[in-house]
């Protein structure tokens, strides 16, 4: 079974471009001062270091987006994944966790891939950087158009060897419920 983990393209590396038509601002994921630049995949501000084929972590890439409304939504994003890489790391899946970022068919992905993980005797390994290109809200879903740049691979328990190819690119698109005037987001699909 292929990992299911992300999805991106070559423009990663540029950020995932926004609709021409309104200008984005750029901004880093968790500040609250949205007018400051995103850092780079080899900018990052993460005492652990650059992303690589070790660890699980993800790192933001570049997010355009149009308001505060819609940066809750990439950061909502963005700790969905930091989420699934946790527990495929693992491979265990921690409910809470889970429930904080992700709902229906997001959540279910994750719950299955856990368990094929555990059955089948592997891990996931490796880090990823993702992009928000785009954030489209309406009413109490949101849709966001985004990118990875992949480092991480399913590997082996005990000898550690990959047991797929790389595949380094990704592009996505993800649908998230919330409540925008409370401010909560979560990832429905991915």
């Amino acid at each position: 079974m292929p990992t299911v983990v992300l999805a991106c393209a070559l423009s990663v590396l540029a950020g995932c471009s926004s609709d021409a038509d309104t200008p984005a601002r750029e901004v880093e994921l968790g500040t609250s001062q949205p007018s400051e630049p995103s850092p780079s995949p080899t900018e990052s501000e993460d005492p652990a270091g650059e992303a690589d084929d070790e660890g699980h972590e993800i790192y933001p890439g570049r997010v355009a987006v149009k308001d505060d409304e819609r940066q809750a939504v990439a950061d909502a994003w963005i700790a969905y994944w930091q989420t699934r890489f946790d527990a495929f790391a693992g491979p265990e899946l921690d409910p809470a966790a889970l429930g904080e970022v992700a709902t229906g068919k997001a959540a279910e992905q994750v719950i299955a891939y856990v368990r094929y993980l555990q059955d089948e005797k592997l891990y996931t390994r490796g880090d990823a950087v993702i992009a928000v290109g785009a954030v489209r809200i309406t009413g109490r879903q949101a849709t966001v158009r985004s990118c990875a740049q992949n480092w991480s691979v399913d590997v082996k328990q005990g000898n550690d060897r990959p047991t797929e190819p790389l595949n380094p690119f990704y592009t996505f698109r993800g649908v998230l419920s919330g409540h925008p005037t409370a401010g909560w987001w979560r990832t429905r699909s991915a």
